[in-house]
């Protein structure tokens, strides 16, 4: 996934701009859902710069990536998403079950340690979609 991230910034002559993603924990599913303010937080600052990814993103046709059916537990959950590593982070804050993960919010996410914005972006929008389900 992340060759395909470089292919796409190479391609607009954003290389540059790789490793501020890949700090932040974006996948191209996920990129495919951000805003101007997503990419402003993770150090885009340039206006004509925003504005071109942004414009770019808009032309991506990617899946989100995130489950349209309620897994059976957690860590299937959690691998589904890609994040299996934040098992641990979750099971420590008493989110063991499927159902608790529906109460998460972004500042709970930032207060247990998951702090790229790209992985809580992946699991807010994972978590809307359970609680649509």
């Amino acid at each position: 996934d992340h060759e395909v991230l470089h292919a796409w910034l190479h391609d607009l002559r954003y290389e540059e701009y790789y490793s501020n993603f890949q700090q932040a924990g974006y996948d191209m599913p996920t990129i495919s859902r951000m805003t101007p303010e997503d990419l402003t937080a993770i150090g885009i600052t340039k206006p004509s710069h925003r504005k071109r990814l942004k414009a770019e993103i808009a032309r991506l046709n990617i899946g989100d990536g995130i489950p349209d059916f309620k897994p059976n537990d957690l860590m299937e959950w959690l691998h589904l998403l890609g994040l299996g590593q934040y098992y641990d982070t979750l099971i420590r804050q008493e989110y063991d079950d499927i159902e608790y993960v529906t109460g998460i919010t972004w500042e709970d996410l930032e207060e247990i340690g998951i702090k790229k914005l790209g992985h809580q972006k992946k699991i807010i929008l994972a978590i809307e979609r359970l609680k649509r389900i």
